[in-house]
């Protein structure tokens, strides 16, 4: 049975079709099941230099489910997962879904606060880290690859309509909330999804949300149920908008899903990909004109935690207006006032989903379950369900049949993709000493940023350094507003209500102090300068010092840091400033440290630089080109000497014996004849070599070059890792210790030796380093 996107008769109600086959009895365990049994060779994960295959993940995954299950956790139980990005992290997810339970994934920069405060409230049983922490339940740590396992340990038929994870979002109160989705849920949103997405086994895939944001179901499961290659970013790989793209492509990712934000401040669209799935916030023209290509489709995704991801997905074009496109199956979605009746087209109302996908509500909040999800009312029976999920988002739909969005009815915001309640951040500011209120609003402008309005106690003078260390506790990083402006008192509307609006318009002003006198850069301002100029670009209403963190001291993010380094490498002329070092060097003063190192060896490299005469260029090519025949001559003897002695005694003596040993006997000649060369050809050319500078292409180069290429003419295979090696290096000049002599072999390791005191390495690499090291 199906229904007309847009219906006439009501058009501010979206239905979408109802497909049977996607009610499927199937867990996230079976699915991946089938998927391990048709892909078992295939690349599953990739983290750092490390590959596993479906096998692999099923067989680890399955030793983390009996593990679980021999613990008795199952069941829809609710199991804590508070790891760092990585295999690990994938493995143990996928092995408490095997196991029935239920996953309650925490972003590993979460503070231990935020986590004691989930752990409480979902009454979990167990929690996998690797840190060392005090919880009210098990602390488990990650299951190793090749722990055994019993199959019996692990479960074979699960319930569809058992919680598969929770997630928790900002809450009004600064009490995270909690939404259960279960495996039905799920399933259906993947397979749905899918339809569209068309997802295909030889698909790589960037995995770099966090966990504990929905958008990574989309990116890991709906990879499992295809068969597709899912490359794992780290952490500072995930944050680094300026170095993203060249990751893409030295990777060659086909299948991107990205917050508009990240999309619209990469530096390029990459060619490898051909599938960009942008959810998590709105899309915007600048992002469609980017990424929307011949041969690249954009997808615009919209949904909430609340309603399992996604409710409606629309493709994007040039030239389209962008729109929250059209239902999933098994969903619906209506625009209605406040007594639930749909609104006309062309007015704006709140939009009200329903379908398959709508939670059951917020673990221990009845209340706000009440509020927020709803027994559908008569004025919307055409919509699929019993439940109807108030979203909070104020949409129009135009003549169309277009939905655009509008803001939001609450002081929920969402930030680079992140839900942030407004009030949840409000909260923790209020309980640092000193503050007699807060108000925090979404400041849009170039930048989109978290600016907290404060007012304090009489007298008492905001250390902004240590509010910030404070929230760093208890909240996550992008929680923590970028500005602290001090006012006497807050803006009050009639009611008594915080006047947001009003926060909202006010041109910020910055005290006299803060404002930054130009600074002419010249190749005499010292580095540490440019870093100061700036950080206080980037951060104007902030007093900036050495000794402070980028994110945690001065409120900065991902953008902020892009900004920041592509002003250092355009303007300040750092070129090898890198994101990472922002992450890397903590405080400021240690990121200038290293910063100077870089800036001072691409100084010395521009000093060092000596144009070569085109003359020198010529006659060193002419020498090489006249000594490439003498070599190739050389190398081909190797071939034709054994063959002409062949010929020259069998011509003779009529006799193959005669003939094949006449061949032999030249051939071993050969190999010390030319081990004597290469060391002749070396002392007679060059001598001793000298450690110093020299010109290139000129006579000392190309002396150089020829000693190097008759000494490739021996066949070093010969006599590696055999008493002789040491012999020829000597005889070389190479300078080997008295002790240099063969003594253990490591099995297992091959080419691994180690050359009594002075050399622990290959024979190959042996040779290498005496070159570097004495000039050869």
């Amino acid at each position: 049975m199906n229904y007309n996107v847009l219906e006439k008769s009501k058009p501010s109600i979206l239905l979408g079709v109802i497909i049977e086959y996607l009610k499927k009895e199937e867990t996230l365990a079976t699915i991946f099941r089938n998927s391990s049994k048709v892909w078992s060779s295939k690349v599953a994960l990739t983290f750092h230099e490390k590959n596993i295959s479906y096998k692999e993940l099923d067989e680890w995954s399955d030793s983390v489910a009996a593990f679980l299950f021999r613990n008795k956790i199952g069941n829809g139980m609710p199991v804590l997962v508070w790891l760092p990005r990585g295999i690990d992290l994938h493995v143990t997810i996928l092995g408490i879904a095997k196991a029935g339970a239920c996953y309650v994934p925490v972003d590993s920069d979460a503070p231990i606060e935020r986590l004691r405060t989930i752990s409480n409230d979902v009454k979990a049983v167990a929690c996998f880290t690797e840190k060392l922490i005090e919880l009210n339940c098990k602390i488990l740590r990650p299951i190793s690859q090749h722990t055994p396992f019993v199959e019996n340990d692990v479960p074979i038929t699960l319930n569809p309509d058992h919680r598969a994870y929770i997630l928790y979002t900002s809450g009004t109160t600064g009490i995270p909330k909690g939404i259960p989705i279960t495996h039905r849920q799920i399933c259906h949103l993947i397979r749905a999804e899918q339809s569209i997405f068309q997802l295909l086994p030889n698909d790589k895939v960037y995995q770099g949300f966090s966990v504990s944001f929905d958008m990574w179901c989309e990116e890991t499961w709906i990879s499992y149920l295809v068969g597709a290659h899912l490359w794992i970013a780290d952490a500072i790989t995930a944050k680094s908008i300026a170095e993203l793209t060249t990751v893409l492509e030295n990777e060659k990712i086909t299948i991107l899903h990205a917050v508009p934000t990240l999309l619209a401040n990469m530096e390029n669209a990459v060619p490898s990909v051909r599938l960009v799935n942008s959810g998590g916030e709105a899309c915007t023209p600048l992002v469609v004109r980017k990424w929307a290509t011949k041969n690249r489709k954009l997808f615009n995704s919209y949904g909430p935690t609340e309603t399992t991801v996604s409710a409606s997905i629309s493709e994007l074009r040039n030239g389209d207006k962008i729109s929250i496109g059209e239902v999933l199956p098994n969903y619906s979605m209506a625009i209605v006032d406040e007594n639930f009746n749909p609104v006309p087209i062309g007015a704006e109302g709140e939009l009200v989903i329903s379908g398959i996908g709508v939670s059951l509500g917020y673990i221990n909040w009845d209340a706000l379950t009440k509020e927020k999800f709803i027994r559908k009312p008569s004025s919307l029976n055409m919509m699929l369900g019993e439940r109807i999920y108030r979203s909070g988002d104020l949409v129009k739909m135009n003549n169309e049949g277009i939905v655009e969005f509008h803001g939001r009815t609450d002081d929920q915001v969402k930030l680079h993709g992140y839900r942030i309640e407004l009030g949840e951040v409000e909260a923790k500011i209020n309980l640092f000493d000193g503050i007699i209120s807060a108000a925090v609003i979404l400041k849009r402008n170039e930048n989109e940023r978290l600016v907290a309005f404060i007012q304090t106690e009489k007298s008492f003078v905001l250390d902004e350094v240590a509010i910030r260390q404070f929230l760093v506790n208890v909240l996550p990083s992008y929680m923590i507003p970028s500005d602290f402006i001090v006012m006497e008192s807050l803006p009050i509307l009639a009611s008594g209500k915080i006047n947001r609006k009003l926060l909202s318009s006010l041109d910020i002003k910055y005290t006299q102090q803060n404002i930054i006198d130009p600074l002419k850069l010249s190749d005499d301002t010292t580095v540490e300068q440019k870093v100061l100029y700036y950080l206080k670009q980037t951060f104007p209403n902030q007093n900036v010092l050495l000794a402070h963190d980028f994110f945690n001291d001065l409120g900065g993010d991902s953008l902020n840091a892009a900004v920041f380094v592509s002003e250092i490498r355009s303007s300040a002329k750092i070129n090898n400033a890198s994101f990472k070092d922002i992450y890397l060097h903590r405080p400021l003063y240690k990121l200038v440290e290293c910063w100077e190192i870089i800036a001072e060896e691409t100084k010395k490299v521009k000093e060092e630089f000596h144009p070569v005469s085109r003359l020198s260029y010529f006659i060193c090519n002419a020498a090489q080109s006249i000594s490439m025949l003498l070599i190739f001559g050389l190398f081909a003897s190797q071939l034709f000497l054994p063959y002409l002695s062949y010929s020259y005694v069998f011509s003779t003596y009529k006799n193959h014996l005669y003939g094949i040993s006449a061949a032999f006997f030249t051939f071993c000649l050969m190999i010390p004849f030319f081990f004597l060369l290469s060391i002749a050809i070396k002392w007679l050319v060059i001598g001793k070599m000298k450690e110093g500078d020299y010109p290139l292409w000129g006579s000392y180069y190309f002396r150089w070059w020829f000693v190097k290429k008759m000494q490739s003419l021996v066949s070093e295979g010969f006599i590696s890792d055999t008493p002789l090696y040491p012999i020829y290096l000597r005889a070389l000049g190479v300078k080997i210790g008295q002790n240099a002599q063969l003594s253990t072999i490591k099995i297992g390791a091959p080419d691994l030796v180690q050359l009594g005191d002075d050399v622990s390495t290959s024979s190959n690499v042996v040779l290498d380093n005496a070159y570097i090291e004495n000039g050869l």
